[in-house]
Order: C-alpha cells, then structure tokens, then sequence
C-alpha cells in the first residue's frame, strides 16, 4: 500500500541504477504507462532525464551496501510553463521497469514499451504471437517479458519498435488476445 498526496503531474518517469564494480550507473530513464493511477508498464525513451535529482540518494544507496539494480519514481510537473522533477518513491529492487530494460538493453532495442496486457486463454501455447515476433534485423516486434501470470489472464509483452509501430503491434495484439 502507497499513502501519498495525489500529485497532479504530466507524467511519471522510473529513473533505474545498477551498482557495477566500477560504482553505480545510470541504467534507464523510462516514462510510466498508467491506467487511472494504476501502473500497467512503461516507455523508452523519453525526454526526461533528471538524473541530478535522484542521483545523491543513489550514491548514498550505494554506499550503505545496496547491490543490483534499483530505482526511483520522480512526477514530471507542469507549473506555469516551469518543469518541475519530483522524487516521489525508492525502489530499492527490481520494479516493474526493471525486466523490461535489461530485455531491451540485451536485445540492442532502441526504442519500447512494455505493458501488462489481459487475456482469456489460460496457457501460453494459445497465443498466436508467431508473425509478430521480435525482429533483431529491423529491431521491432513483441517479446513475452512474464507470461507466468497468463494462469490469471494476464502476459506481460514488450512492443519494440518507433511509436508508430508499437501501436500498430499493440493493436494487433489486443486482438490475438
């Protein structure tokens, strides 16, 4: 449970960091996906970057023993023309945007977003991805990122590809599904 004042913003971004041997690093800056205030994915890339924010805390993270991948929640808010960045929330775990990233950073894509989407098939082997599927040559297409939860009608799928194309592949998913 999250017990915070509602925050008008334009948007929520995931700032992720990974502590590496040589100290910790900026991993990705990814925008969130909601539904209502629900989080249900998110894009790459965005526009925001406001590492300045968050960074202090992540090097103190760092410096009290935190490992792996971690991040930051951070309101982009509008006011009068000014942009505003907002920490709003410490990960200190892979979150929602962590498995997303590391696939796309394997996989040299470029551009994604990754979303949880339902479904009334119950199995995996019911759904017909086969045409869709990544591309490495033309870096589109879908990846399954949690196909575990399709016991309870729900796959987690990343859409690579520009804007245009992960609506294209969202729309035709939504119909398969």
């Amino acid at each position: 449970m999250q017990i915070q004042e509602a925050l008008t913003a334009a948007s929520f971004l995931n700032l992720q960091y990974c502590i590496t041997p040589d100290g910790v690093q900026p991993l990705a800056a990814s925008e969130q996906i909601l539904d209502g205030y629900a989080h249900i994915g998110n894009r790459y890339p965005t526009q925001h970057q406001p590492w300045d924010i968050v960074e202090p805390m992540a090097v103190w993270m760092a410096q009290q023993g935190m490992k792996d991948v971690f991040a930051f929640d951070v309101a982009v808010v509008e006011d009068s023309g000014v942009t505003r960045y907002l920490a709003i929330e410490c990960n200190p775990r892979f979150n929602g945007a962590s498995y997303p990233t590391l696939i796309a950073n394997k996989l040299k894509i470029e551009s994604w977003s990754c979303q949880t989407f339902t479904t009334s098939y119950r199995s995996i082997d019911r759904l017909n991805i086969r045409d869709i599927e990544f591309n490495p040559k033309s870096s589109t297409g879908i990846v399954l990122v949690n196909w575990g939860t399709v016991l309870v009608g729900k796959v987690a799928i990343l859409l690579a590809g520009s804007i245009e194309q992960q609506q294209e592949l969202q729309a035709i998913l939504k119909q398969r599904l």
